[in-house]
């Protein structure tokens, strides 16, 4: 009696575990990731940003951090980091040893790359669609919203989430003539990662 208590005590465990991992085991339906992406508070990722013109492609890297309460700290290769809050952009220099303020609206670019500016959308931008895609092996939930500010060169945004991880991998960005003309590919993805405070240190 006592070893099929325990039985039944390791699978009632098994089935927490499994609930509390939240898309970690098998595909979800894109509601599901959805549900799992709008209860993110925090994170840390890698990210990769590539802008295609006719002339050429410029490429931008570096790793990103996010805090609902803290703002954004964005690390552009090894030796400029901005911290975002307050409606400012902070920024740190170690080529010249510089630190200086800039207004937010001052680098549209970067600002692109937040993954938690996307993570807003979904409870307030009513033009989001989601459906289900499959390359190279791969089940993707596609989430694809009109982005704000009425800009025809970025004018729609579609965010490809892997289905069984629930993280992103991707964020292609096209202009009002459906030409994409910004990729942004995500790694190292963390969720809900207990960030220091030093982090977003403005001094």
């Amino acid at each position: 009696m006592r070893r099929v208590a325990l039985i039944f005590l390791g699978v009632i465990l098994m089935m927490v575990t499994f609930a509390a991992g939240g898309c970690v085991n098998r595909a979800k339906a894109p509601a599901k990731v959805l549900d799992y992406l709008k209860v993110i508070k925090s994170y840390s990722l890698s990210y990769e940003l590539v802008v295609k013109n006719d002339r050429q492609e410029l490429k931008y890297s570096g790793r990103q951090f996010y805090d609902k309460n803290l703002g954004y700290r964005l690390e552009l290769g090894e030796k400029r980091v901005q911290i975002y809050k307050e409606n400012k952009i902070y920024v740190k220099d170690e080529n010249n040893g510089a630190k200086y303020t800039l207004d937010e609206d001052f680098d549209a670019l970067l600002r692109l790359t937040f993954f938690g500016d996307y993570l807003k959308q979904l409870y307030t931008n009513e033009s989001i669609k989601t459906s289900a895609f499959s390359k190279d092996g791969k089940s993707y939930a596609l989430i694809e919203m009109q982005l704000p500010g009425n800009n025809d060169n970025i004018a729609r945004g579609v965010i490809y989430v892997e289905q069984k991880t629930c993280f992103p991998e991707y964020l292609l960005i096209y202009n009002k003539k459906g030409k994409e003309v910004i990729k942004i590919t995500y790694s190292n993805f963390v969720p809900n990662e207990k960030l220091q405070k030093e982090l977003f240190d403005v001094k």
